[in-house]
């Protein structure tokens, strides 16, 4: 058994006799131990440690063939192995940080001065894992004693993030050549071959974090493995890479802008001369021929890193307050500063001459940047707005107003076309510039977001604030406009199908692709044919074999049918076959989790009683007309005689009033001459007075009938049936 403590040593016991067997100094706190196997193990199979550690090891094999190895690790933060037995007791190996292939430390900065808390060794992979005191996990190849990955388990507050741009060489593919009897037949079949793309996912997608830490993170988003990169001696706050790839750039607190090589991982130079600390720095464009930093010295420096120790090329004191952005233009033919003094400037590369100032910010600018495309500028300032501007006229042509604080970062997307802003609201938004709305709002962060990087295809999207947390984002947009129009060509498929069985009134097919498309409208057509043609029986048997799903559906489609009157009668006519078809137990299980039946009642409830009564309505005006009907069949048409009918005939024709009522009187005297006398039917011709009124009366619009009509709809009234 292995022990180790505070007190700089580590101890050996004898399980079996509990004793203390050896003591082994290593003069520093031992916080982890781990044994690796007997020693005799390493000896006899080659490969398992470096071949330049076999003439040491072969050496102490032959003192105590019983030794074994051991790992240790502590307050130095450095990995030991030792070879530990009864006679031998010898520290083979230890940790050079300097050397680690992810550590490249200038030789002026002293090491990094974590701690290791935990070892633990895998015998399947040969792998060594240690964790640290500041929440990382490295991992150590044994046979090459180097590490091979980490993984950190905090980056702590996230001041700037960029991408790498791979540059992967394509993939070639050599092509098989046809054999023919002329060697020279065709020459183009000489050494081709194809060029085939290589695909986003196939790159190695990393990133470059400034933390709250003097180190810079170089992170792989695919395999989550972590490289740093010591040189400064105080927290970086910026960095920036060019477009290539091969190059980055960083400024820190320590006033110093570092040049670096992404190829080696290593500094290649460094830029001194600022008096305060860094506020942001950016690369060229073009070629990466010179770098541009901003400082709280209120000064703006063009740096040559072409040279082996680069000076600035020009300086100029840019703003009256502290600068927190810089940008060059596409062409490098222009650059831009914000300020805390709420106005942006563009400078000429070649001699900081001052081009023009944006004024129109109520706050301190926290960034700017270019249009790819247009002569457009993109700021983000602390007054929570994002605002575009011309760079021929100097005016701000849009201003994009919807985050609830300081616009920390903005940047162009799809060709310049939408642009990307993050805040202190912890939100990402994009805007589309044209229609000037926000069309999607990203929320994942809990504190301030200070940076965001686009990839150089702009498919992902990373972020990161003050909450330690690092987003990806993944666009989706091709994906679910193929999706939609997959979807869509089913859907036009299924309806296809869906009206060929309409046609073949094949409906209970029909019924079924309609529900599974959605459309209400088809599923009460379906409905009302099959009870025109079945009866109440058929819609009962159709309903008796639709799924529970469907039930569930077509529940909520009675609903919204019932609230209108032209549609109440078929849905009470499928609801009355649901009620009948099921118990209310079973209506009840199959709509459980999918329908509140609760809400499904309390909204045909009282729909129906509303219909119920307009049809009671209904029913009691529709006694006028049986009244009207029994009472013109009582009416006696009059019987004239020749004489009457000579007479009429040679009469002086009159208005069509007139003879109506004339009609109406003789018909009215005949009818009582009738009831008060049994002898045979005769003419009873009204007395010349009665005619007379008639025809005086006749002069005005009908107003006799229309005293008939008020007492016959009076009579009506008085015989229609209670309620």
């Amino acid at each position: 058994m292995l022990t180790g403590g505070r007190d700089k040593v580590f101890n050996i016991w004898d399980v079996s006799t509990r004793a203390l067997r050896r003591t082994v100094p290593t003069l520093e706190e031992v916080e982890a131990l781990v044994g690796l196997g007997p020693l005799v193990e390493f000896i006899e199979t080659p490969g398992l440690l470096p071949p330049h550690m076999a003439p040491k090891l072969d050496k102490l094999f032959k003192q105590d063939p019983d030794a074994a190895l051991i790992a240790s690790g502590g307050q130095s933060g450095q990995l030991k192995l030792w070879v530990v037995g009864d006679i031998a007791a010898e520290c083979v190996w230890t940790e050079d940080k300097r050397s680690q292939p992810d550590m490249e430390v200038a030789p002026s900065v002293p090491e990094p001065t974590y701690q290791i808390g935990r070892l633990c060794y895998c015998s399947l992979t040969r792998t060594i894992i240690s964790c640290t005191t500041d929440a990382n996990i490295f991992i150590y190849s044994l046979d090459t004693l180097t590490r091979t990955k980490q993984i950190v388990g905090s980056h702590g507050e996230i001041l700037d993030v960029k991408y790498i741009n791979e540059e992967v060489a394509p993939k070639k593919k050599k092509k098989q050549k046809a054999q023919s009897n002329n060697e020279h037949d065709d020459d183009n079949d000489d050494d081709d071959e194809d060029d085939a793309p290589v695909s986003v996912s196939e790159m190695d997608r990393r990133v470059v974090l400034a933390t709250n830490t003097e180190e810079i993170r170089v992170l792989n988003l695919a395999t989550s493995n972590c490289q740093f990169l010591y040189g400064h001696k105080d927290i970086v706050i910026c960095v920036d890479v060019s477009r290539d790839g091969s190059t980055m750039v960083s400024g820190s607190k320590d006033r110093d802008v570092r040049v670096w090589s992404l190829k080696t991982m290593s500094c290649v130079s460094v830029c001194s001369g600022h008096a305060e600390p860094i506020g942001a720095v950016v690369v060229a464009k073009k070629g990466a021929a010179f770098v541009v930093s901003v400082s709280h010295d209120l000064t703006l420096k063009i740096w040559d890193i072409r040279a082996s120790h680069p000076k600035a090329s020009a300086t100029v004191r840019a703003h009256a307050k502290d600068i927190n952005t810089v940008a060059v233009a596409p062409n490098d033919r222009l650059i831009a500063t914000g300020s805390q003094d709420k106005t942006i400037k563009l400078w000429d590369p070649s001699d900081l001459r001052e081009v023009g100032v944006l004024r129109g910010h109520t706050r301190g600018v926290w960034s700017v940047d270019f249009s790819p495309v247009d002569q457009v500028l993109v700021s983000a300032s602390g007054d929570h707005t994002v605002r575009l501007w011309s760079l021929t006229s100097f005016a701000c042509l849009k201003t994009l107003e919807g985050h609830t604080g300081s616009v920390l970062r903005a940047t162009f997307l799809s060709f310049g076309l939408q642009v990307m802003s993050a805040a202190a609201d912890g939100l990402l938004k994009l805007w589309t510039i044209k229609t000037n709305e926000c069309v999607c709002t990203m929320d994942v962060h809990t504190e301030k977001i200070w940076a965001f990087a686009v990839h150089p295809s702009e498919s992902q999207v990373v972020s990161g604030g003050g909450d330690s947390v690092l987003a990806v984002w993944k666009d989706y947009t091709i994906i679910d406009e193929e999706v939609a129009q997959r979807t869509n060509e089913d859907r036009i498929l299924q309806e296809q199908k869906l009206d060929g069985l309409l046609r073949a009134k094949n409906y209970k097919k029909a019924l079924m692709i309609a529900f599974h498309l959605q459309q209400p409208g088809h599923i009460l057509n379906i409905f009302t044919s099959i009870y025109s043609e079945g009866g109440q029986e058929e819609t009962a048997n159709v309903v008796q074999r639709l799924k529970s799903l469907y039930i569930c559906k077509l529940l909520g489609y009675i609903r919204d049918w019932n609230t209108t009157s032209r549609n109440s009668g078929m849905a009470n006519r499928i609801l009355h076959a649901l009620l009948t078809s099921y118990t209310p137990q079973r209506l009840l299980d199959i709509t459980k989790g999918e329908v509140n039946m609760r809400d499904i009642l309390g909204a045909l409830i009282p729909y129906t009683e509303r219909h119920f009564a307009r049809t009671d309505r209904l029913l009691q005006k529709s006694y006028i007309i049986d009244y009207t009907l029994e009472n013109m069949n009582n009416m006696v048409l009059p019987v004239l005689d020749a004489d009457s009918e000579m007479s009429s005939s040679t009469a002086p024709p009159s208005s069509p009033l007139q003879s109506s009522s004339t009609s109406t009187s003789s018909s009215t005297t005949t009818t009582t001459s009738s009831s008060s006398s049994s002898s045979s039917t005769a003419m009873i011709t009204a007395p010349p007075s009665t005619v007379g009124a008639a025809s005086s009366k006749s002069d005005g619009p009908g107003l006799e009938e229309d005293e008939d009509l008020a007492q016959l709809l009076d009579l009506s009234d008085d015989m229609m049936p209670p309620a």
